[in-house]
This record gives C-alpha cells, structure tokens and sequence, in this order.
C-alpha cells in the first residue's frame, strides 16, 4: 500500500539537502520528471505503478489520489520537495490537481524501455 515518507533534511542558512537513500528495494533503474503542460495533460489519467516507485513534487505542489488493488483509494498532497509518495506495484495513481509550476519527479527501480526508445527516436538528427 502506497506512503508517504519524510526525507532525511539538512538545513542551514545556505539552504537545504534533502536525502533520498534505501528508499525503494533495488537500484534506481529510471528516474524521470514532468512539468508545465506534459505534466497537466496527464492530469486525471490512471497510470499502475509497475513496480516500486517514489514521488516528490520538486517545485509548485500536486494532488494524488492512489489506489491499492482491491482497496480504497487515498489522498496524497506533496507541496515540499523534502516529502514523497511510495507507490507499491499494481496501484493505481491519478494525478487529480497540478499546479503550473509543478515539477513532478519521479524514481523507480523498474526499467522503462519505452521511454528510452522514444527518447532516441525524438533526438535522431533529421535526414535530408
């Protein structure tokens, strides 16, 4: 069942490290964000962790709405980048409010090769 987690946070007047360590079981295989508009229209789309995964709202704030196979869905507001959302395999998670500044960041001890092959079809050089 999806958690939220309080990362380890260091402050002094020159600001603030946040630690994220032996959160997810394994290693962290994909580490992806979103923001701005790629981020807004995936608003109120269903999205099943396929593994472990961790959320944290880097910038501006996010409502999450996650639910466990079989049970009642739950509410996550993440409003500091110092705190996180843990999604467990075959949860469903919908991102029911953004706001515009949001950088949304997500962790995951999954490999996602479709990412990748997008990634390098996007980056190809055009040929003439």
């Amino acid at each position: 069942m999806a958690y939220a987690i309080d990362l380890l946070t260091f402050s002094n007047h020159a600001g603030h490290l946040s630690v994220l360590e032996r959160v997810i079981h394994g290693n962290i295989e994909t580490a992806l964000f979103r923001q701005g508009e790629q981020l807004l229209s995936r608003s109120g789309q269903p999205y099943e962790s396929p593994g472990e995964e961790v959320l944290i709202c880097l910038a501006g704030h996010c409502h999450l709405q996650v639910q466990p196979p079989g049970g009642m869905p739950e509410e996550y507001l993440l409003s500091e980048p110092s705190r996180g959302v843990i999604l467990i395999a075959g949860e469903t998670c919908i991102l029911t409010h953004a706001s515009p500044d949001c950088l949304l960041l997500l962790l995951s001890a999954q490999h996602y090769p479709q990412l990748a092959a997008q990634d390098a079809r996007s980056h190809r050089p055009e040929t003439t």
